[in-house]
């Protein structure tokens, strides 16, 4: 009977769909691949922790613990998030007396999505929450400063969203379809 494959697909699908609620709203960038293009003053090891989800205490030195680059605006950092996800906030932490911009990449077009201004006492300090009023499909970050002292550093780096769970709504929406035409083919 052509039936019960398709129920039992269907019942695999919404546990598999129901795992994907395990996907809640997140920092997207948490832990993903980090390059860099420019100089940096910072030692290579440094670059996975921008993406690692701690903040340094407020005021650290701005060498101590970050990746940091001095005199060139030309330095960039990115973050590919491996997937398309809809994202409508972000968070930096970078060095108090410089200005910095997040770019997002969307299927390939770059879209300049925040700016970061100087901020609060000396050394390491918390960027207030930057939040879209439109949240934002994107696959990658660029991090890079804009202006200040000539001496840059960042420490964290996050974005918050959910992501596009389409193969598993795909699965689930054709599942459902069969589901039907395999109960409406029983009753008829």
């Amino acid at each position: 009977m052509v039936c019960k494959p398709l129920i039992l697909l269907l019942s695999v699908t919404m546990m598999l769909s129901a795992g994907g609620a395990a996907f809640a709203y997140s920092n997207v960038a948490l832990n993903q691949p980090v390059t860099h293009s420019g100089t940096f003053g910072s030692t290579i090891d440094k670059f996975p922790t921008v993406d690692d989800g701690t903040f340094l205490a407020e005021g650290t030195h701005w060498q101590s613990g970050t990746v940091w680059w001095v005199n060139s605006l030309s330095p960039t950092l990115t973050i590919a998030l491996g997937m398309d996800y809809v994202v409508d906030k972000f968070r930096v932490q970078a060095d108090n007396n410089d200005t910095y911009a997040l770019y997002a990449y969307d299927g390939g077009l770059l879209v300049h999505t925040a700016n970061f201004s100087t901020y609060g006492g000396g050394g390491m300090r918390t960027r207030p929450d930057y939040n879209l009023v439109t949240p934002i499909t994107i696959d990658s970050l660029v991090f890079k400063a804009t202006g200040g002292d000539n001496s840059y550093s960042v420490s964290e780096i996050q974005a918050w969203g959910d992501p596009i769970p389409l193969p598993a709504s795909v699965l689930l929406l054709a599942s459902g379809l069969a589901g039907l035409g395999c109960w409406r083919r029983i009753r008829g």
